[in-house]
């Protein structure tokens, strides 16, 4: 009984050795080339502001996805290029206004917006088998905007026919609205997917 137990407890740890190995080659092979196939956006955007002392904040919400998409990604050892990558936005989005704390009004609005094909570079640097880290900043952000600060995304490899990233977004900006300082903030989570 006392062999049997330890030939069971052998082919368990062999087991899962295994699986551990498999797992920390599935980074090796997101190298190659990958259409693109969608980007789902999940964001807010804050805009505050005080008039005759009258707080008002306004609260925008949206969450789509990318269709019309095209444009490829090679990805080498050290390197995420994009090539030609153009996707529309067609959706809605919901706004929230505030008065001093109190919700006012809520809208929906229509969300569109082409982003012409464009190419990009972007040097990163494989983190464990899970995540890449863009040292000068990602390849892509919402409405194509390249990111310039360094950031992060997790991987996610399906067989190697399906390659998601998913990475969050942060940018904080001030303005003028109606004549006085404005601050807004803009927060998204990203899900690429490249097939």
């Amino acid at each position: 009984m006392k062999t049997r137990y330890s030939i069971y407890t052998v082919a368990i740890a062999l087991l899962v050795i295994a699986s551990c190995k498999k797992s920390s080659t599935q980074s090796a092979s997101i190298q190659g080339n990958w259409n693109f196939e969608s980007e789902q956006v999940r964001g807010q955007s804050t805009i505050e502001y005080t008039i005759g002392g009258v707080d008002y904040k306004t609260v925008t919400v949206s969450n789509y996805t990318t269709v019309n998409n095209s444009g490829a990604l090679n990805i080498t050892s050290n390197m995420m290029n994009s090539i030609g990558l153009t996707y529309t936005i067609v959706d809605t989005a919901t706004g929230y206004d505030y008065q001093n704390g109190t919700l006012i009004d809520s809208t929906v609005q229509i969300v569109g917006d082409y982003v012409a094909p464009t190419n990009s570079s972007s040097s990163y640097v494989l983190v464990g088998s899970d995540s890449v880290y863009f040292p000068s900043g990602g390849f892509t952000s919402p409405s194509g905007f390249q990111a310039t600060a360094a950031g992060g995304a997790r991987i996610n490899l399906s067989g190697d026919t399906l390659l998601t990233m998913t990475s969050s977004f942060s940018k904080d900006s001030s303005t003028f609205l109606y004549g006085v300082p404005a601050t807004i903030n803009y927060q998204a989570t990203l899900i690429s997917k490249f097939n």
